[in-house]
């Protein structure tokens, strides 16, 4: 059997906490510790070719101009050339590409023509454009090019790593790409050491939701929903972080937005979790949701939206509950049956932290792309 050598490509510093939201890290730690990782670069192209995408991509409306130069196949070029420059010179020391993302594709060069390429993904671009809480224009023709030049690289990938069967599904239907290269193999949470509640108590009745984007995240949901629970449970509290939220009900407490990259924020948001008895986060639209990862780590139950991965990541009436998008009356009425039963809350924590350890660490992601790479490579 062939040893694996990887070469890791990603847009940024690959071992940066502001990559990927932290994921780039702890990914190609994993890959290293296992010792397949032979090298990680970034497909940074520098600031004059961004700067010429975004004034090729120039549109008045700003969320437009931002779709537009996200689309842009030249800056697709410009990193797929940084990828050759930094890889084609060392081309021997490896054997197995593996990108995050479909920002690049160097699948035809005559640098890497022996190597298995092999790509990792939180989403593409057909379910961005599927998402209920925005619009595209598909006639649009930067979208017509994006998506092409995606099915173009999915087709010549010999590997596809996408975090959900969600997602995998999307990339059969979507892209017609064949459904034995493509394996779900989930995600890892992107803290470095979790807190050991043990024997976890859940008297305290604290409703946890964690995310920037409060809107698409459910986050109006949540506050609405919350208002009955406080009703009926007067000491009800909900600890929001991610946004900074003025003028909030009785009962919420806005913790702004707290970094993982300091000892001391990962403190706080591992205590926010520790603090908790539930974790909810109903999103319109979850690419995949690491936080219910990170939430089951601290043996909370979760609540999700029936929506992209969250489904198969919550285990409903095992883990926690899926409840309808945007459905704030069950979202109270599921908040309310767990903060009353803490039994059932106990229950629903141990069989999310056994769904943690057997799913969501970073050690267990990365063995699965390592088991697939062997069988490929043979």
């Amino acid at each position: 059997m062939r040893e694996i050598k990887i070469a890791g490509i990603i847009d940024s510093d690959p071992f940066s906490f502001k990559t990927w939201s932290g994921s780039s890290r702890f990914f190609f730690n994993a890959l290293k510790n296992k010792n397949v990782l032979e090298t990680a670069i970034d497909t940074d192209p520098g600031n004059f070719y961004k700067r010429l995408s975004q004034l090729k991509s120039f549109y008045p409306d700003k969320t437009e101009w931002k779709r537009r130069y996200l689309c842009d196949t030249f800056l697709f070029s410009q990193r797929s050339k940084e990828v050759i420059k930094k890889l084609g010179p060392i081309t021997n020391s490896f054997n197995t590409m593996l990108q995050v993302g479909a920002w690049y594709n160097v699948t035809d060069s005559k640098y890497f023509k022996d190597k298995l390429f092999c790509s990792y993904h939180d989403g593409n671009r057909w379910t961005q454009l599927k998402r209920p809480d925005t619009h595209f224009n598909l006639d649009k023709s930067n979208i017509k090019n994006g998506l092409a030049y995606e099915k173009k690289l999915y087709d010549r990938l010999d590997l596809i790593f996408p975090m959900s069967n969600w997602l995998g599904q999307s990339f059969v239907k979507d892209f017609k790409c064949d459904p034995s290269k493509v394996i779900p193999v989930g995600a890892g949470i992107n803290l470095n050491k979790i807190i050991d509640v043990g024997k976890k108590d859940y008297s305290n009745p604290n409703i946890l939701f964690v995310g920037i984007e409060f809107k698409r995240k459910g986050g109006e949901v949540v506050l609405e929903a919350f208002r009955k629970v406080r009703r009926e449970i007067p000491g009800a509290t909900l600890t929001i972080i991610g946004p900074e939220l003025t003028n909030l009900p009785d009962g919420v407490l806005s913790l702004g937005r707290i970094l993982k990259n300091t000892a001391d924020g990962e403190r706080q948001i591992c205590e926010a979790y520790a603090n908790a008895s539930l974790f909810v986060m109903p999103s319109f639209y979850e690419p995949f949701g690491i936080v219910f990862a990170e939430a089951m780590a601290h043996k909370l139950p979760c609540i999700g939206a029936d929506s992209c991965a969250m489904p198969e990541i919550i285990e409903n009436g095992k883990t926690g509950f899926i409840i309808p998008i945007g459905g704030s009356k069950v979202l109270a009425d599921r908040m309310l049956d767990l903060l009353k039963n803490e039994s059932q809350m106990r229950e629903y924590g141990e069989a999310g932290y056994q769904r943690y350890l057997e799913n969501y660490t970073w050690d267990v992601v990365t063995q699965k792309i390592i088991d697939a790479v062997k069988i490929k490579l043979g």
